[in-house]
């Protein structure tokens, strides 16, 4: 009967955990009606912002060579060709 007691509480806090979740929830969301669109437009306002300094400072132009002469360095290198 004590292991019975046991397992209903658990189960009672973990409802009770649950619904005050949920509540804290829509109470966020009733006091917050934009909070999404807000979000969503500061996660477009970082993209912008990486793709134009990244646009402008050309690296993404000037790594993938250097990344393909560093590959034949390491395995010339490894095949002791130099």
């Amino acid at each position: 009967m004590n292991r019975r007691m046991e397992l209903f509480c658990m189960y009672l806090a973990i409802v009770a955990i649950l619904a005050l979740i949920y509540i804290f929830v829509l109470f966020m969301n009733t006091l917050f009606p934009s909070i999404n669109a807000v979000i969503r437009d500061f996660r477009q306002f970082l993209y912008y912002q990486y793709l134009s300094s990244s646009d402008s400072t050309g690296y993404i132009y000037v790594y993938p060579p250097l990344l393909v002469v560093f590959i034949i360095f390491v395995i010339l290198l490894y095949n002791r060709n130099i």
